[in-house]
């Protein structure tokens, strides 16, 4: 879901780097939108299985996957696989219309016109089920926010990576200029939105070391610290000066880091939420 949703943040911002980048970022988000069907399918099948109760065989029994599919986890398989689907198809005429002209103005304006309600379709998924659906309608509000703005953020490095080898420098220096913009704004909602999920999650702060969600989470915060670190390291340092000698090198090298602490943060959080769970604290 990252892929699609930061991939799609980052392609709006692409309206003038080279047309090679642009398409290697579609791809990127193609790619995105095949695992997310995939995913989803498998986490629907995975759900039939484990109600069933009986193995392999339990998973495809198509009488219960019809009861499910009426329950809270249909719904949230429905909304994703709507979304993956619908981003799949307009990305394909995305393609071709990068193919038939590479700097007309609807491969700007276009796809954030239609990714906001992918992005926020995906992101409500994420408040229909588990414990998260049986808080108060602010704090699955909160999640939607949490999940849009980490979605936006660590989608869009690999892309940002992509960008770092442009020709250009003055045009990678003006797209992290507006990155990191709009990142100071992501961070802060999902510092915001994130803590006061904490408070509604936890009972009290000794649950961090007492509970297996609680150590997973501090796990994660660790993580998160390390990742806003670079974060910031890239917009104060090494974004201003990336017009220098080496300094596009080293902001490569330190997305390629954020990159890797995002996605071990992104592990960590799908088990402790799939697997954990609040009731196995």
């Amino acid at each position: 879901m990252a892929i699609v949703i930061g991939g799609g943040f980052s392609f709006a911002l692409m309206s003038h780097i080279e047309p090679k980048l642009k398409e290697a970022t579609l791809r990127y988000i193609f790619v995105g939108c095949v695992l997310g069907i995939c995913t989803t399918v498998l986490f629907f099948i995975s759900q039939v299985g484990g109600i069933n109760q009986q193995g392999l065989s339990g998973a495809f029994d198509f009488s219960m996957m019809q009861i499910i599919f009426q329950s809270d986890i249909g719904l949230q398989t429905g909304m994703r696989l709507a979304s993956f689907i619908f981003s799949f198809l307009f990305l394909w005429r995305l393609k071709k219309q990068l193919d038939r002209n590479s700097n007309s103005p609807i491969l700007r304006t276009l796809p954030l016109e239609l990714y906001l309600p992918i992005t926020i379709m995906l992101a409500i998924s994420f408040a229909v089920i588990g414990h998260v659906s049986q808080l108060g309608l602010i704090a699955r509000f909160a999640i939607v926010a949490h999940v849009i703005c980490v979605f936006l953020w660590i989608g869009a490095l690999y892309p940002l990576y992509l960008i770092c080898a442009s020709k250009h420098g003055s045009k990678v220096a003006g797209i992290m200029k507006e990155f990191g913009k709009y990142g100071a704004y992501f961070v802060s909602a999902i510092l915001l939105s994130g803590t006061f999920l904490l408070f509604q999650l936890l009972d009290s702060v000794s649950e961090f070391v007492t509970t297996s969600y609680g150590n997973a989470v501090l796990l994660k915060l660790v993580l998160v610290v390390f990742l806003l670190v670079l974060a910031a390291i890239n917009k104060f340092r090494l974004s201003p000066s990336i017009e220098k000698n080496g300094a596009v090198l080293k902001l490569r090298n330190s997305i390629l880091l954020e990159i890797v602490f995002s996605t071990v943060i992104a592990a960590i959080t799908t088990y402790f939420t799939t697997v954990i769970g609040i009731a196995h604290g």
